[in-house]
């Protein structure tokens, strides 16, 4: 069942109807006039009408070229990026919790038969398209620890608030099927943009109008095309005509003009013999009077905007602006800062505050390790571990388990290092300074070179 985004109140109500479980949990509907908010007892936008026409839901999104490669841009980069639970060690410093169960379920498998990265992708593209992501917390006893998390679609899950205030969720996994009340304790639950903290805000609800106009120029190109850019017109006829002589002079029209209907054969050329006082006027709307391609290629600038992807990443450079180079390096750093930070900080929080219980959130915490960007790129990643050893802020070892390498023999990877040829200028000129001095020392020694020069003889 579906609902659009402009219904009426009287279809909430029927709606209403229609997924609660029975007077009990009718009882707990609270109502609040406000769309996107968890005060509702409308299940989720699952459809919804644009002032250009066409109907607006996931499949529909999800076939515009720009929009696929937003949602995906979020959801590939997510799911590929390590998530490890870490735990508070000395001096406040992380390591990885492995003997934690939650670490197995976030970067291996949270439930049977899912990865890790099928998980957290099937996450944020529910996130970017409804604005929610649900999964249900397995637990082998009520109250016990966390053992899996199934995914829940968001198009079956309906959040609503008690009149005491709790929030809670309806599931109704498909026609037929038992519907499902769960409490917040049984539903990990995340979502990116909110207006009251407790439910995300759907992209299909509110971008409905710009995604139908975009939808609309998809088909206006791809019915232009289909009739091979030909235009239609008007036939002119000295005479009046019955019912058949019409018929008939349309079927001839269009059996020449390839245009579908009686006799269609899909002409590209050829000569059509006008009888009988015939005159064809065409009408000349060709796509580029109506502006179509420049209307979808702005409704790509358009689609970008509204889910916060820079052109660039989604393939469609502005006019001389080449897909590579510095100034694309930069565009991109800036969405990984503004764009995916918000999202990822998003699901760390979510992690933190319904997966861990309060005494475990004093030492345990969930992050993604955003060094993962680096993979694909060694030049940059190496030249971050060289700033960390200059600055003594890594040894060699540690650099080297980052990169799957075995430890230097003897221990000397485990030595820290820094660049010590910075010098005041003040002191210009001066004497070497103690520790350099010892070090002259100790080479003189170790060559078994005698600092001092030789006098030389002196000749009578």
């Amino acid at each position: 069942m579906q609902r659009g985004a402009s219904a009426p109140s009287r279809w909430r109500q029927f709606y209403a109807g229609i997924y609660a479980v029975g007077a009990a949990v009718s009882r707990y509907r609270t109502f609040w006039p406000f769309v996107g908010s968890a005060r509702t007892n409308a299940p989720p936008v699952n459809q919804a009408s644009s002032y250009a026409g066409p109907l607006v839901d996931a499949e529909a999104i999800l076939a515009l070229d720009a929009a696929w490669s937003c949602v995906w841009r979020y959801a590939n980069t997510i799911s590929t990026l390590p998530l490890p639970l870490m735990r508070v060690g000395k001096f406040n410093t992380g390591t990885p919790a492995r003997d934690h169960d939650l670490y197995q379920l976030l970067t291996v498998s949270p439930s049977p038969g899912v990865t890790a990265a099928a998980f957290w992708q099937a996450i944020v593209l529910s996130m970017q398209l409804w604005g929610n992501g649900y999964a249900r917390i397995l637990r082998v006893t009520k109250g016990g620890p966390i053992v899996g998390l199934k995914l829940m679609r968001p198009e079956h899950v309906t959040p609503f608030l008690t009149d005491q205030g709790e929030l809670r969720y309806q599931y109704a996994p498909g026609p037929g099927m038992d519907a499902l009340e769960l409490t917040r304790e049984d539903v990990f639950h995340v979502f990116d943009r909110s207006a009251d903290g407790l439910v995300g805000m759907s992209r299909i609800q509110y971008g409905r109008n710009l995604l139908g106009l975009a939808l609309s120029g998809e088909q206006a190109s791809g019915l232009a095309y289909r009739n091979g850019l030909r235009a239609s017109g008007f036939v002119k006829i000295q005479q009046w005509l019955n019912k058949e002589k019409r018929d008939a002079y349309r079927t001839e029209v269009e059996r020449f003009t390839g245009a579908p209907g009686e006799g269609y054969a899909g002409r590209q050329g050829g000569v059509m013999i006008l009888e009988n006082g015939m005159d064809f006027t065409p009408i000349n709307m060709k796509p580029v009077d109506v502006e179509v391609l420049a209307s979808r290629r702005f409704s790509v600038e358009q689609v970008c905007r509204f889910w916060d992807v820079p052109p660039v990443l989604v393939h469609h450079a502005a006019d001389g602006q080449t897909m590579w180079g510095t100034g694309v390096s930069a565009i991109i750093l800036g969405w990984q800062k503004t764009g995916l930070t918000p999202v990822l900080t998003m699901i760390e929080q979510a992690i933190n505050l319904q997966l861990l219980t309060p005494v475990e959130r004093k030492t345990l915490y969930a992050q993604f390790r955003l060094d993962a960007l680096l993979r694909g790129d060694p030049v940059a990643r190496w030249q971050q571990h060289g700033v960390a050893l200059d600055k003594g802020a890594m040894c060699r070892d540690e650099v080297r388990a980052i990169e799957d390498m075995a430890p230097l023999p003897d221990g000397i990877g485990q030595i820290y290092t820094v660049q010590s040829a910075m010098v005041d200028l003040s002191k210009l000129g001066d004497n070497p300074a103690p520790e350099a001095e010892q070090l002259r020392n100790a080479l003189t020694a170790f060559l078994r070179v005698n600092a001092e020069p030789k006098p030389t003889e002196s000749t009578p």
